[in-house]
């Protein structure tokens, strides 16, 4: 949430303040007065339906029109496509425009049910008891006999394809377009202190630091395209049984490459990571007022990477990079033993980049046959014996069994 207050302090201050535009390969003349005059324009539209926002309201909730603002903006460009400024706001507008869209909480209130606008919480997230862990039990409970209301993932897969993945594209392109040009933009913003006082603050916005957004924006996209991915609609009144058994939608691969897109963009952020502590340490200029910088020495003051991962940041980068790099192209081993003791000494090989580019379609097809996880709820058990139709799921997992999946799963069910 801070970090979001500090975004939309940002973009709310610079229409009345100094903004300053400067792109490494351009001089301040050759720059056509109606690019600047647009996106000056731009940027007042953008403070004025920023200014007064309420930001503790579920991001669905906040009442602004950045459709005038982005006009601007591309009007701006197709002036000038090297304005370094609205290159950056045209990416940021476009995104703000798809998550404050009304539509997308009607859409979750029609899958999900309940005004998801009083909660700041993801709908899809209240299946989670703590970060990261999904209660399957609850999950499959809400599918049961009594439920007569359709859910129509579909409907959100739709408006991320037709909106959500479009947007993320656009603003992929025009950052791509601010790294290239080695674009620099200065902005002095307001922030409040304490007692309420104004302060002001200038922050620099370079190459560096959309080459470092790059890595988070691609790992987005490739888990929309993977949201995307496979069918989830559950007409009224199915049970689990039937969706596991006779629906033959159900988990089946939509049209479209989303799986072999997720795993480019999440190959891409190895890429992004290396290319931002290049760049980084190959920055020469003053450091002072750069919003990323590697060390306090440098002048740090807004995100200092040393702080985060201690000595040697990019040292730390590289090596998740490289991480990441070799879990997406090279088979790795997981064993439950190495992290938790007790749990059973068995390696499980998984191989990501078949799970992506060779996806299992539909994937029903791989389950064992169908028998009611929870005949009494008080006392949930796993069904035995565990059957997979291909305990390797297609050389997702080579070399597992049944029998070592049933010892994984009576410890994952203890």
């Amino acid at each position: 949430m801070k970090r979001t207050r500090l975004l939309l302090l940002c973009l709310a201050a610079v229409g009345t303040v100094l903004f300053f535009v400067g792109c490494d390969l351009l001089d301040e003349e050759e720059i056509p007065a109606n690019a600047d005059l647009l996106f000056a324009s731009g940027m007042n539209d953008l403070q004025g339906e920023l200014i007064d926002l309420e930001t503790d309201l579920p991001i669905w909730e906040w009442d602004v029109d950045v459709s005038g603002p982005l006009s601007d903006f591309e009007d701006a460009l197709d002036a000038d496509p090297e304005h370094c400024g609205a290159l950056l706001m045209a990416g940021l507008t476009r995104i703000i425009e798809v998550v404050t869209d009304p539509d997308l909480a009607d859409i979750l209130e029609d899958i999900f049910g309940g005004d998801v606008r009083a909660s700041n919480k993801f709908p899809l997230l209240w299946y989670l008891d703590v970060p990261g862990a999904v209660d399957a039990k609850r999950v499959l409970e809400s599918f049961g006999d009594s439920r007569v209301d359709p859910i129509q993932i579909s409907l959100l897969q739709e408006y991320i394809e037709d909106e959500v993945i479009p947007a993320l594209e656009y603003s992929e392109e025009n950052l791509f377009d601010f790294e290239d040009l080695d674009c620099v933009v200065n902005l002095e913003i307001p922030i409040e202190d304490g007692s309420r006082d104004t302060m002001w603050v200038l922050i620099e916005l370079d190459a560096t630091d959309v080459a470092f957004a790059m890595a988070p924006l691609h790992a987005i996209m490739g888990a929309f395209e993977m949201i995307v991915a496979y069918n989830m609609d559950i007409s009224p009144g199915q049970t689990v049984e039937e969706l596991l058994t006779t629906d033959p939608d159900f988990l089946s691969l939509r049209s479209g490459n989303h799986m072999p897109n997720a795993f480019a963009y999440f190959g891409d952020v190895s890429d992004d990571l290396e290319n931002a502590c290049a760049s980084l340490q190959s920055e020469t200029d003053d450091q002072t007022f750069d919003l990323i910088t590697e060390f306090y020495f440098d002048g740090g003051q807004y995100i200092v990477l040393e702080d985060m991962l201690g000595p040697a940041p990019c040292d730390t980068i590289l090596m998740i990079a490289d991480l990441i790099y070799e879990a997406l192209n090279e088979p790795i081993v997981i064993n439950p033993s190495d992290e938790e003791p007790g749990a059973p000494d068995i390696d499980i090989t998984v191989d990501v980049s078949q799970f992506f580019n060779d996806p299992l379609d539909p994937l029903t097809a791989y389950l064992p046959q169908f028998v009611t996880p929870w005949v009494d709820p008080d006392e949930p058990e796993v069904v035995m014996p565990i059957n997979f139709p291909d305990p390797t799921f297609e050389g997702i997992f080579p070399g597992m069994s049944n029998a070592e999946w049933q010892v994984i799963i009576d410890w994952l069910g203890d």
